[in-house]
């Protein structure tokens, strides 16, 4: 798939709050074979490292009770370790505002 194409199909997920469609191996599909001995190591750090420091930023935010508006990609809430399911799990409840 092109970008644009990938991007307008994300976008779409997005807005019909349809954000599992967008797993990690749709999002990342496009690698090359060549990748796939490293791939773990490529989603810890580029997507699964970063949705923990930003689960964890997030919970410091909420635990000031303050109100803030908290901006993060879509691909963040896809697969099963995404910032939905990391703050889920510390007790938040976590739900899809449209």
């Amino acid at each position: 798939k092109g970008f644009t194409s990938n991007l307008a199909y994300q976008h779409d997920c997005w807005a019909q709050g349809n954000v599992e469609a967008l797993d990690e191996e749709y999002y990342w599909g496009d690698r090359s074979a060549d990748l796939d001995d490293d791939y773990a190591d490529y989603l810890e750090v580029s997507l699964h490292k970063r949705n923990r420091e930003m689960a964890d930023k997030a919970e410091q935010f909420l635990k000031e009770g303050k109100n803030y508006f908290i901006v993060i990609g879509v691909t963040h809430f896809s697969g099963e370790r995404g910032i939905d399911d990391l703050l889920t799990e510390k007790g938040y409840k976590v739900e899809l505002v449209k």
